[in-house]
């Protein structure tokens, strides 16, 4: 048993609600934006698209991305307050086998730009596609994960052209189509301005891992935290990223979406 130092468990919720909430992957991870014309794309003195990644400017905003892998390009989309390294150390290594994969940090997220809200769910939908525009992409498979699957379906409705397939993974259509998490995995989403960081992301864990798990390998949890910990949100930013997860409302429009989809199978989390 490792030896690793961690705050009290918090108080259990109920044995479903750790294995229910995949869609909060590591604390926050969902959703954003409403609606915005097509971002135009510049490059700043020093960006320079590369195949291993850096920072582009899209708009008003600089990004900041990664590709991993030779091939057919797949496009990540992290969710709620997460950003690349949340998509932890197995996954995009796995996914890059054969393909091309390119991950990036949301507005508001990570080491992308995090400017004042509002936020729109449609505004980082054609941030990603900013990105494209940037790397020369005329058309991907998207991924999106939570909030990210929220941004993907989006994407899919804005700019069909852009997309092959669309995966989508522990997401929701948002509004009256959505199914509610159960109150004591929404609560998880509220920041704990009464902890510090460190303590707020392990009152998270298990929102993404059993409790067994948490207690069983708190050194994996501890590296997973540290991830999150290494580029963190303003609070600002993550509630301007939290209200327009919860404004997203695609539900009347999901007709729109042509590209052929993929669903990972999850508990609902809006």
């Amino acid at each position: 048993m490792s030896s690793t130092r961690r705050p009290p468990s918090p108080p259990k919720a109920g044995a479903g609600v750790a294995a229910a909430t995949l869609a909060l992957l590591s604390l926050l991870l969902l959703l954003l934006l409403l609606s915005a014309p097509p971002a135009a794309v510049g490059m700043m003195d020093g960006d320079e698209p590369s195949s291993a990644g850096g920072n582009v400017t899209v708009g008003e905003i600089r990004l900041y991305y990664e590709i991993h892998g030779e091939g057919e390009p797949l496009l990540l989309i992290m969710g709620l307050g997460g950003h690349i390294l949340d998509w932890g150390w197995v996954l995009p290594e796995k996914l890059a086998e054969g393909r091309s994969v390119i991950a990036f940090d949301n507005r508001g997220a990570g080491r992308s730009d995090q400017p004042p809200g509002p936020y729109s769910i449609a505004e980082m939908a054609d941030d990603a596609v900013g990105l494209l525009d940037a790397l020369g992409i005329e058309r991907t498979d998207v991924f999106g994960v939570s909030m990210g699957g929220m941004i993907a379906q989006e994407m899919a409705a804005r700019h069909p052209d852009r997309i092959g397939r669309l995966i989508l993974g522990a997401t929701s259509p948002g509004g009256a189509a959505s199914v509610s998490a159960p109150p004591e995995v929404q609560a998880y989403l509220e920041p704990r301005l009464d902890l510090s960081l460190h303590e707020a992301l392990w009152w998270s864990a298990p929102a993404g891992y059993p409790q067994e798990f948490i207690d069983a390998h708190p050194e994996i949890v501890e590296r997973k935290v540290q991830a999150n910990m290494a580029h963190p949100s303003s609070l600002a930013a993550y509630e301007a990223q939290l209200a327009a997860y919860r404004a997203f409302d695609i539900g009347g429009r999901l007709a729109e979406i042509r590209a052929p989809p993929w669903s990972s199978p999850a508990t609902p989390t809006s």
